[in-house]
């Protein structure tokens, strides 16, 4: 074989590597994948509560919706360990969740009971949908700013803000929703939509580390979880650890106030 034959055959060989799968680029879909799986799920709990409202769908839904969450809490891990994060991954992560924990949230609450309300049930179901968008397109200013901070978010994060709703209708089943329960629901969907767009911090818990508070932290609440969920009952295990994420967001910013005022009390008479 000559040298130009040689030649020839090397680049048919390099021809080949080019059109094959270039690992480098194809991670970035991994991350992405599970963003479009937790926009799936959202729109299976659509399909699912758009013709049948029995309780047997509202179990199936809330299985989807917690799948959602699930995809939710990956995709961002997956793009971290791979190194893979995006402006685009940021925007398609928050489309996400305005479809499956805006939308689909609203809609679920308002077939489980806001219904019962009339007018009020769906200016309630809307204002979550509103809220939850709101509160996204903060997120990303900051995050574009670089003014978010990585222990705090400003305002509680739709992702869990949906989670309650998904502990509400496993507490609250179809079949026996009165309008007392129709009424506490509204009340709930009200301040959820305000926490959303609050300027209340919650923790990410993204700097805790292995510190020994730390490990204590996350021991006592599995254990708590973990014995609810058993002893007590799943609905209202889940309904404890959403609704003590939310609760833990507003005593901290009433104890920073507190302490701020304080603060200032003792600076003004000095």
């Amino acid at each position: 074989m000559n040298e130009e034959d040689k030649l020839a055959t090397r680049k048919r060989r390099h021809k080949k590597i080019r059109l094959g799968l270039d690992l480098q680029r194809t991670k970035y879909i991994l991350p992405n994948l599970f963003t479009l799986s937790s926009i799936f799920f959202g729109f299976a709990t659509i399909l699912l509560l758009a013709h049948d409202q029995s309780e047997v769908a509202f179990r199936k839904a809330v299985i989807c919706l917690s799948f959602a969450l699930f995809c939710d809490i990956v995709d961002g891990r997956v793009a971290r360990l791979t190194k893979t994060q995006s402006q685009f991954g940021l925007q398609l992560d928050s489309l996400a969740d305005a479809i499956s924990f805006g939308v689909v949230p609203g809609f679920m609450i308002y077939q489980l009971t806001l219904h019962q309300l009339g007018a009020l049930g769906v200016f309630l179901s809307f204002l979550f949908v509103a809220c939850g968008a709101l509160r996204l397109a903060r997120f990303n200013v900051l995050a574009q700013k670089e003014e978010s901070s990585c222990r705090y978010f400003i305002g509680l994060p739709i992702p869990l803000a949906a989670g309650m709703i998904v502990a509400l209708s496993i507490v609250f089943p179809k079949e026996s929703a009165t309008h007392v329960q129709s009424l506490l629901a509204g009340g709930l969907t009200l301040a959820l939509s305000y926490l959303m767009v609050s300027n209340v911090k919650y923790r990410t818990f993204k700097k805790m580390g292995s510190k020994r508070q730390s490990l204590l932290f996350y021991s006592i609440g599995s254990l708590s979880f973990v014995l609810i969920f058993f002893l007590v009952n799943p609905a209202a295990a889940f309904f404890s650890f959403f609704g003590g994420y939310v609760l833990l967001g507003i005593i901290e910013s009433l104890f920073r106030l507190f302490f701020k005022n304080k603060k200032q009390a003792i600076s003004s008479v000095s």
